[in-house]
Formats: structure tokens, C-alpha cells, sequence
């Protein structure tokens, strides 16, 4: 059937369930192929690789844009390569696995420019290209599982639904050894429902467990269960209000982020960002104010620098690993205070006038109110990283309104076989 036999002239529902014929242009945010049909409608097709000839079939249809899913690949990208994951397509973690390494990076700096250029005011000549991980398989230090009927695995893309997991080509080699075992102790708890987080910092693993639907499990004994895995350091156990702890702090420094709380899950990728991050502070010893600190990720690299560091972050965990990271400096680095507090309130009430501001905040970006309150601390210099070009656009949009000027963004690919992107912008007035 061709594209224009499919096609009618603008329909919605009638369109649904037809089949077309489509040429992939780019590939979007999310990491859908983006190509049009007949009648000029954008259609989003995952899979997908630019230059490719498609025949799919219509699963959406709306006014303006239309989803679908491949059916046959007619003409083959050179970019397009053989998945390594046996359930790659089904497995909501990966949307990249069939795209070359060149071409994910490429697909990146276009990710980052649709985002940029016009809504973050940022002249194309700004944006470098994408810094790619050292590692692009076994690099995932940080995965969070899910255990359903007794089963073990990762969601569908957008999805519930779960797909069982026996190997991941993008875990790390201590996650993929404890795999086995954990689907096996999960299968004792078949009317219980579980997210399960798992972090290798190397040498051991440490588990974040919550209970989505408790069942007859007792929280208690499924913790003891996960404490005796092979190589497992600690079990932090989550039952509504509940928290239960077993084991000491896991890494051979004890200065790791407990489970649960964010952290970067590729080491070697984080390494640059580090780097980055502590290039854009540069050299000195004025006051750096770090925003959404965490556990002290970015504070470290910011203090190797010599700049003296406030950090404010929220998590009462967090802080209290952060302040441990900061006990083991390396010698010479600046001090770090770390203050448990929210961002805004800090802003409005508590926040010292500082020459330097550094944030990493969560996907959602920044509140409104935000810039207008960082542009009062009298700074001249701003380094933002982000995991989402989308609401960094929009920030960076307010941020040049309150007077800064976007100097250079540095794409970094902490994610690779994913969409997904980080940012490091450096803002100066």
C-alpha cells in the first residue's frame, strides 16, 4: 500500500490502524524517528534511523503530528546496526541500541539544538559537540528493577508492563552478576509488588527496595533475603513511613550515596562531567553556591578547584553522605558546608551574595520564580546541568531575561544507547 493510499486528507481516528510509507528526517527528544506523511503531518516512529525508508502502521493520530510503529525497514540507514539486548524494542531502557555510536552522538547535538538555539536564546555557534562516555556497554553502575508476580524485569517504554530481564548489555558487571539471583529471591514474594534499585560502586552492591503492593510479604524478612545476596553490602527497605537498614554503608570509602538516593549511574561519563563542571568554575577562591547538591557529586570537583563551596540540598540522606564525602577531600581543596534546605526558601531567606552559582537540578528544571532569585545573589558567572534540553531551554530563556549570556553548552553522553543527554552551560554578565 503506498503512502498516499494510506493517507487521507486529514483525518484522526480514520487514520489509526492504516499503513504508510515514511522517510525519516531526524530523530526527536524522546528518540523517535521523525518523518511526515502525505498529507505534511509529522509522524513519530521509535526505532527508527535517519535517511531510512519506512512502511509503518498508524497507532495515533492527532491534528497536528501522528505516532506509529516500523513495521519493515525498505531502505536501510549506514548508521543502522544490529541490537546487542535480546529485548530490545520490548525493555523500555534502551532506544538507541540499532543506531551507530557516531550517529546517537549526532542525534544528541540535535536534540540539544532544538531545544537551545530558539527557545534558550543560545547562538548554534555556542553549543559543542556531544562529549561521548568512555564506556557505551557495561557502564550502567545504577539500575532500578522491578519485580511483579514474582517476576523480575524493566518496564515497557510509557508502560507498566513488565518485561522480563535475565541479562542487560548496559549493566555493569556487578549488576549483571547478582541478576540471577535476585530474579530467584523475587520469586518467593509472587503477590508483591517491588522497586528494587541496585548500585555497584565496584567492589560491592547496596539495594533500595520499596513496596509498591506489599502482599503478604513481611518488609522485614524480604530485606534479610536481599541482605544475603552474593556481594551485597546494604538493603535499604521502604514500607510507606518505614525505613529498614541492613548492613554497613557500602563502597570501600563508606562515603558513597546511601541507596535510593540519586546518583550518577555512569562512573566514567561522571568523570567528565566532573571535569567540566570544574573547568567552567575555573580556578580561584571566591565563594561557589551550589544549588540541588545532592550528595556532593559535583561539590568535591568544585572544591578541587579552590573555591570554597556552600551546598544546599534537601535530602536529609543525602546530606549526610555529602558530609561524609567531605570528611576525605583530597589536600588542597576548598571547603565544603553543606546546608539541608530547599532551594527556594534558601533563595529567599538564607542565600549569601556570591560571585559564583552552580545547579543541577531535577528534570523538571527550575521554578519560575528561580531566576529572578539567583540574579539577585549579585553573581557573575552561572554553571547549569541538566538532564533535559527541554525545560533547560526554557530556563536559560529566563535566565538571559534576567540579564546573563549563554558563553558555551557542553553536551555530555552519560546515557549512551538512550535519548537521554546532560548539559553543562556556562552563563556569565
Amino acid at each position: 500500500m503506498s503512502e498516499d493510499e494510506a493517507t487521507p486528507a486529514r483525518g484522526t481516528a480514520s487514520l489509526v490502524g492504516r499503513e504508510a510509507e515514511v522517510t525519516i528526517e531526524r530523530i526527536a527528544t524522546g528518540g523517535d524517528g521523525v518523518g511526515r506523511l502525505a498529507d505534511g503531518r509529522v509522524v513519530f516512529v521509535p526505532f527508527a534511523a535517519p535517511g531510512e525508508h519506512v512502511a509503518v502502521e498508524i497507532t495515533e493520530a492527532e491534528e497536528r503530528f501522528a505516532r506509529a510503529r516500523p513495521l519493515v525497514v525498505l531502505r536501510r540507514s549506514p548508521e543502522r546496526v544490529e541490537p546487542r539486548c535480546a529485548v530490545f524494542g520490548e525493555c523500555g531502557g534502551c532506544t538507541f541500541q540499532h543506531l551507530s555510536a557516531a550517529a546517537q552522538l549526532a542525534a544528541k547535538d540535535r536534540i540539544v539544538a532544538d531545544h537551545l538555539v530558539r527557545p534558550g536564546h543560545v547562538a548554534a555557534e555556542r553549543l559543542l559537540p556531544t562529549r561521548p562516555s568512555p564506556q557505551v556497554w557495561a557502564f550502567r553502575h545504577r539500575m532500578r528493577f522491578h519485580a511483579r508476580r514474582g517476576r523480575l524485569g524493566l518496564f515497557r517504554h510509557a508502560s507498566q508492563e513488565l518485561v522480563e530481564v535475565a541479562s542487560c548489555p548496559v549493566a555493569s558487571v556487578g549488576i549483571e552478576a547478582i541478576l540471577p539471583a535476585l530474579a530467584a529471591a523475587v520469586s518467593a514474594w509472587p503477590d508483591t509488588a517491588l522497586e528494587l534499585e541496585i548500585v555497584d560502586d565496584g567492589h560491592t552492591t547496596s539495594v533500595a527496595v520499596s513496596f509498591v503492593e506489599r502482599g503478604t510479604a513481611d518488609p522485614v524478612r524480604v530485606a534479610t533475603a536481599l541482605a544475603g545476596l552474593p556481594s551485597v553490602a546494604q538493603v535499604v527497605a521502604r514500607d510507606g513511613t518505614r525505613r529498614i537498614v541492613l548492613g554497613g554503608a557500602p563502597g570501600a570509602d563508606g562515603a558513597a550515596a546511601p541507596p535510593g538516593s540519586f546518583r550518577q549511574a555512569n562512573p566514567g561519563a561522571n568523570q567528565g562531567l566532573r571535569e567540566q563542571v570544574a573547568a567552567a568554575v575555573g580556578p580561584g577562591e571566591g565563594t561557589v553556591l551550589e544549588l540541588y547538591a545532592g550528595s556532593g557529586n559535583l561539590s568535591a570537583a568544585i572544591a578541587a578547584t579552590g573555591h570554597p563551596v556552600i551546598a544546599v540540598e534537601h535530602d536529609p540522606h543525602a546530606v549526610a553522605a555529602g558530609e561524609r564525602l567531605t570528611e576525605r577531600l583530597p589536600r588542597g581543596s576548598a571547603s565544603v558546608r553543606f546546608v539541608r534546605a530547599s532551594v527556594g526558601p534558601f533563595l529567599r531567606g538564607r542565600a549569601p551574595r556570591v560571585p559564583i552559582v552552580v545547579m543541577n537540578p531535577p528534570r523538571v528544571g527550575l521554578p519560575a520564580k528561580t531566576a529572578p532569585a539567583i540574579a539577585r545573589l549579585g553573581a557573575e558567572r552561572l554553571v547549569y546541568v541538566s538532564c533535559n534540553p527541554a525545560t533547560l531551554g526554557r530556563d536559560l530563556g529566563r535566565l538571559v531575561a534576567e540579564g546573563f549570556t549563554v558563553r558555551e553548552v557542553q553536551p555530555i553522553d552519560l546515557f549512551p544507547q538512550t535519548a537521554h543527554v546532560e548539559c553543562v552551560t556556562v552563563l556569565t554578565r
